[in-house]
């Protein structure tokens, strides 16, 4: 079996076929006498029967066999009151450009604006309707303007660290090499204060603190909050903690001397790395240090796209212990001099590991490593 045609049984057949050819930016392929026309294209075939012609134009008409009044009396079905079971689905390479285009034709009352809709990856679209109520969808390519959708965009999600596995878990209660030297380097700085930005359980939190400085913890996890101030009791450690998003952080401007954020800010998209960023400049005191990671766009995942994309430097990963999934965001090395481009970079390294996959090929994972002091 083949498609052959989608055909719509329309009411007003001329307001219809003007209604089409602006939005399909292109005329009739056939007219066949007035009966129906149809618009050919990328292989497709969306044709238009006037459903009133039949009625209008018996004469003009052969018919043989059983008739069925469900199917054969177009002019009833023309007229019937719209279910909208039916959806019309076309996607555009710039959303946001064929938005403004139908928007300035005025071809329809019931143009939505541009939305957002989120299940496995996110997914922007807009509606409107034909002049008979048919659902049309558009879908494409869109990057939202900052601020837009953060009402609708949960981005952000804590690990799930009640669920993880005991090893997963031991792991990270073990402060890593980076944050021991950044506590050393910083002292030895005359550096007081640091934030832990994304604490987790607070192994980097309480590395800082048995090395002498003034610590404030902040995460997204309730559990892993509640487990770092347990922690830092039976460790007779003081730090301040905080829950909340990265995307806008509870602090005072001018807040700390450093902030500590290993393998954190990454777990956000194009949009909201930057914000994390400026918050992140916010905070910190003029002069103060930063020691950042992200991940790297040479990993071959990211390089081979085995995600679903948010954007063009984000996928969203599923199936970790970040809960209902968690967007990455990949960076290169100019780019991250350009989201830094209020710093001063001391030093940018990289680490890879490489797995094997299931046919035994190695696939490499990289991260990029930023120590850095605000201008």
């Amino acid at each position: 079996m083949h498609l052959g045609s989608i055909y719509l049984v329309v009411n007003d057949f001329e307001k219809s076929i003007a209604f089409y050819e602006k939005l399909l930016e292109m005329p009739l392929s056939t007219d066949n006498n007035g009966r129906f026309v149809s618009f050919i294209f990328e292989g497709h075939c969306i044709s238009l029967m006037n459903g009133r012609f039949d009625a209008e134009n018996p004469e003009k008409i052969v018919r043989k066999g059983e008739s069925s009044e469900s199917v054969d009396f177009f002019s009833e079905i023309a007229l019937a009151p719209n279910p909208k079971k039916f959806v019309l689905n076309f996607w555009v390479e710039d959303l946001r450009s064929e938005y403004g285009r139908l928007d300035s034709l005025n071809i329809s009352d019931n143009l939505s604006k541009v939305r957002y809709f989120h299940y496995v990856a996110p997914y922007y679209f807009f509606t409107l309707t034909d002049p008979d109520g048919n659902m049309i969808e558009v879908t494409g390519d869109y990057t939202p303007n900052e601020g837009e959708f953060d009402e609708h965009r949960r981005l952000s999600k804590g690990w799930d660290w009640e669920n993880v596995n005991e090893a997963y878990r031991s792991r990270h209660l073990q402060p890593t090499e980076d944050s021991l030297n950044c506590a050393l380097q910083w002292k030895d700085a005359g550096y007081e204060s640091v934030l832990d930005l994304g604490t987790g359980l607070g192994r980097h939190a309480i590395c800082f603190a048995k090395n002498g400085m003034k610590v404030s913890a902040f995460d997204i996890s309730e559990y892993g909050i509640k487990y770092l101030q347990s922690w830092a009791r039976d460790e007779k450690l003081e730090i301040e903690t905080h829950i909340g998003d990265m995307l806008s952080l509870p602090y005072s401007d001018n807040s700390f001397d450093c902030v500590f954020a290993y393998h954190v800010i990454s777990h956000s998209d194009s949009i909201g790395i930057k914000k994390i960023i400026s918050e992140i400049e916010r905070v910190l005191k003029p002069k103060g240090a930063v020691y950042l990671s992200f991940s790297s766009k040479e990993t071959t995942d990211f390089i081979e796209a085995v995600r679903p994309k948010v954007d063009d430097n984000t996928m969203f990963w599923e199936g970790g212990p970040d809960i209902d999934g968690s967007p990455i965001f990949y960076a290169s090395i100019p780019e991250i001099i350009e989201l830094l481009s209020h710093f001063t970079i001391d030093k940018i390294f990289q680490r890879k590991m490489y797995q094997k996959d299931d046919g035994g090929n190695d696939r490499k994972i990289e991260y990029h490593y930023v120590s850095a002091k605000l201008n």
